[in-house]
């Protein structure tokens, strides 16, 4: 009898922490991690405005492709969005082309990023 009721109490443990597993939907990550990146990045934070703010709310991922050692230098942002009324593209690309001279080889010289 006691061995039964002990059984009947572990199924019940059981049968509550998987109903808990399912209610609780642990969140992932920081919310609005990128937003509050770029807010707090003095290079950035000026040029974030309050409209931008819904919209930088959406941003994923940030990604950086540099281009080939043979290619002329250049580098790819990729910023990845969740689906959003703002825009349809899921991924949203900017390519900067970076010119060098060789008597300017310091990267002082660019004035914005």
């Amino acid at each position: 009898m006691l061995m039964q009721s002990i059984d009947e109490k572990q199924a019940n443990v059981q049968a509550e922490d998987d109903n808990s597993d399912d209610e609780i939907e642990e969140p992932k990550g920081t919310p609005h991690f990128w937003l509050t990146v770029f807010k707090n990045m003095y290079v950035l934070s000026g040029m974030i405005q309050e409209y931008n703010e819904s919209v930088l709310k959406h941003l994923q991922e940030v990604n950086v492709k540099c281009s080939e050692r043979e290619q002329p230098m250049n580098f790819t942002l990729e910023f990845k969005f969740k689906p959003n009324e703002y825009f349809t593209n899921e991924v949203i690309t900017k390519v900067y082309q970076v010119e060098l001279r060789p008597d300017k080889l310091e990267f002082s010289f660019f004035d914005e990023p």
